[in-house]
């Protein structure tokens, strides 16, 4: 995390806004006092025939729903954002969201980093009046209506110093770049050597690496979580590609270390081909720590971040 620009993507901003809903010593836990919990992250709602709004997570207490957006820019902000007021608790049920109360309160709550006075310019034009929160070096509501929950009210009004980092619960999504997942994906393949598990699915991975918060992520989202791992696996890890990037005129570009001859694929299973020896495991576990070290210090391929 940048220390002069904290929660700079919207990654970050968006583990910034779930680590609220964490009791933390070390991080604000203004949700958690609140009552509420995580659940959903990235749900996609059919607002009509038209229509899909994609709020970014929706936190749930006893009697009220709060649907929180994550914006670390200002680019876009306002017109599917006014329609998150539309949701409902019919929309939460047919995406298989438990409602504990008969007739819950929803609030919209956006949350931006240290853009929060353009965020708010822009939401302004577009008729947005929902409470927004800055998440930088502190934490405070600072523009629009007040918290339909009283307790987020009293909360969010007062500024409080965030002094450490938040839980990193999204290790990377579809923005993220090849050295973003590349420690998540590699290590976890030289686990699943060591326990003798070498058999897998994507969607295997995906949940290990996600660990408890794969429960909470919407099923599209998943699938985007298992798309980004399956392409990594084949540009990084079993590609005929033997470099990355364009070649400089005055020096070569290194080759890419490759696992191809650790790994096959049929269909959507793959297989880690490592002998149960000690040399054969530790020539994997060194093939794999250059490939890191590569990735590293390349330049993501063309068109590895995908469009959604």
């Amino acid at each position: 995390m940048n220390q002069e620009l904290p929660f700079s993507d919207h990654r970050e901003m968006m583990n910034a806004v779930l680590g609220l809903a964490y009791n933390l010593r070390s991080y604000p836990n203004h949700l958690h006092k609140a009552g509420y919990r995580i659940s959903r992250i990235e749900p996609r709602f059919k607002l009509n025939v038209s229509q899909t709004l994609n709020p970014d997570i929706i936190f749930m207490s006893n009697d009220h729903v709060l649907i929180a957006e994550c914006k670390s820019a200002a680019i876009k902000s306002g017109k599917n954002i006014k329609n998150y007021g539309n949701i409902t608790e019919r929309h939460l049920s047919e995406k298989g969201i438990d409602i504990i109360a008969e007739n819950p309160l929803f609030d919209v709550a956006i949350f931006g980093n240290s853009n929060i006075k353009t965020l708010t310019y822009i939401l302004k034009k577009n008729g947005v009046s929902y409470p927004q929160v800055e998440i930088d070096k502190i934490i405070q509501k600072k523009f629009g209506n007040a918290f339909k929950d009283t307790d987020l009210e009293s909360l969010f009004s007062k500024a409080v110093i965030i002094k450490g980092k938040p839980p990193n619960i999204i290790k990377f999504d579809n923005n993220s770049t090849p050295e973003d997942i590349a420690p998540y994906v590699i290590q976890d393949l030289m686990q699943r050597v060591e326990l003798k598990r070498t058999v897998f699915k994507t969607r295997d991975l995906a949940k290990e690496i996600f660990e408890a918060a794969w429960d909470d992520l919407d099923e599209t989202f998943k699938d985007e979580l298992r798309k980004k791992i399956d392409k990594f696996l084949r540009t990084y890890c079993k590609t005929t590609t033997n470099k990355i990037g364009k070649k400089s005129r005055r020096r070569k570009v290194k080759k890419m270390p490759k696992l191809d001859k650790y790994l096959s694929k049929n269909d959507d299973i793959w297989t880690i081909n490592v002998k149960d020896h000690w040399k054969s495991k530790d020539a994997f576990r060194k093939d794999c720590i250059e490939l890191m070290k590569y990735i590293k210090r390349s330049p993501a391929r063309k068109g590895w971040i995908d469009s959604r």
